[in-house]
């Protein structure tokens, strides 16, 4: 019995021992990490001044990398020289290159690469309420765990090479890599401009509905230029002028319509669809042909109008666009003092022509959209790993 028990004892010892002996070989194989040598870049999807501020409460002395300055190395530490005399090392030390990210499915990845080759990669499935925070906490962790020799390195990328058999002109062969490969950055798609904006021109024809019916039909036609601005909503707002002439024997009508608009904008793909209101001043007046009478006007008509415009928006340059569109038009306007529309009479009561009133209008649009893309939507997109 005494001999049994001993025996226990024996063997419960040796397996304290030989667990206690792997334990410390495990920590004594176990890399050193300095912390000032640590490089941190940070991917889209997550703010890197927050980050920075959760890693110095738990990682003091990380340095954070900028991804506009190209791809993190060994350079990016902030380590001087002074401190390596300090420490005995001329020689530029190793470095950890740590990358955070957002994956599109919104979880976080963290990877870890030792200046031997090895990489340590943790991640999650769900969506952390502040992914700074959880990140920075479990990036201490991950540090923690390496430094103690219980974390577990992802197996190396081996690269695969064609067989001699396969080509005529068999490729020199590859050995395996020992740094395991990093996935592609997400490239976000470009920021459209912030603000677009631009000249138009077109070619119109009008018609008058309604009363006076005596003169219902073509009111003129003519053209109109105009200066439009869009912010990348697709709010728009413009302000244009607009030409029409008509005649009848030896006279002729000529209008001039002020617009101010506002409306939107709805792109898809090529496709635009523009939606407006107007509201609008209208002086006119008539002339003989050959000017030999004084020209007659009156008070300017005032109105409003809404307009569709389908149309396409095509991308000549990345900040240059050719918009061509029909726009069909109604119009509601009236005599400023009268408040109707007006019908003018020859002298003997003949109608001659009419202003006014509802009319419709059709245009056949051209214009051009200049537009930049600001500095802090560009700075925004992750360069390619």
């Amino acid at each position: 019995m005494r001999l049994a028990v001993h025996a226990s004892v024996v063997c419960l010892a040796g397996l304290l021992a030989g667990t206690t002996a792997r334990a410390s070989m495990r920590r004594d194989e176990a890399p050193a990490i300095d912390r000032a040598a640590i490089v941190v870049s940070v991917g889209a999807g997550l703010d890197p001044e927050a980050l920075h501020e959760a890693l110095a409460l738990r990682e003091p002395g990380i340095h954070m990398h900028d991804d506009a300055q190209g791809e993190p190395s060994c350079r990016s530490s902030r380590r001087d020289p002074a401190d390596r005399q300090r420490d005995g090392t001329d020689e530029q030390p190793g470095c950890t290159l740590v990358r955070i990210e957002r994956e599109p499915t919104g979880s976080l990845r963290i990877s870890v690469r030792l200046d031997d080759g090895r990489v340590f990669v943790r991640s999650w499935s769900a969506t952390p309420a502040e992914p700074e925070r959880a990140a920075a906490t479990s990036l201490s962790h991950l540090l923690a765990a390496i430094a103690d020799g219980t974390a577990e390195q992802e197996p190396p990328a081996v690269e695969t090479t064609v067989p001699a058999s396969a080509s005529p002109t068999s490729a020199p062969e590859v050995s395996p890599s020992p740094v395991a490969s990093r996935p592609l950055a997400e490239q976000p798609s470009p920021q459209p401009p912030r603000f677009e904006f631009g000249p138009t021109v077109g070619l119109v024809t009008a018609f008058g509905v309604g009363p006076p019916v005596a003169l219902a039909g073509s009111v003129g036609s003519g053209g109109l230029v105009g200066v439009e601005v869009r912010h990348r909503s697709g709010f728009i707002v413009g302000v244009e002028a607009r030409g029409l002439g008509v005649r009848a024997d030896e006279l002729r009508l000529a209008r001039l319509r002020l617009a101010v608009a506002l409306g939107h904008s709805l792109r898809r793909g090529r496709f635009e669809l523009r939606t407006r209101a107007a509201v609008l001043v209208e002086p006119w007046w008539v002339v003989t042909r050959g000017g030999a009478a004084r020209p007659q006007s009156g008070p300017p008509l005032l109105g409003a109008a809404l307009s569709l415009t389908p149309g396409l928006s095509l991308p000549l340059a990345p900040a240059v666009r050719l918009d061509v569109g029909l726009r069909i038009e109604a119009a509601v306007s009236a005599h400023a003092a009268a408040g109707a529309a007006v019908q003018l009479v020859d002298s003997a009561g003949a109608p001659l022509f009419r202003i006014g009133g509802v009319e419709l209008a059709a245009v056949a649009e051209l214009g051009v959209r200049w537009g930049r893309t600001s500095r802090a939507a560009a700075g925004k997109r992750a360069p390619a790993k």
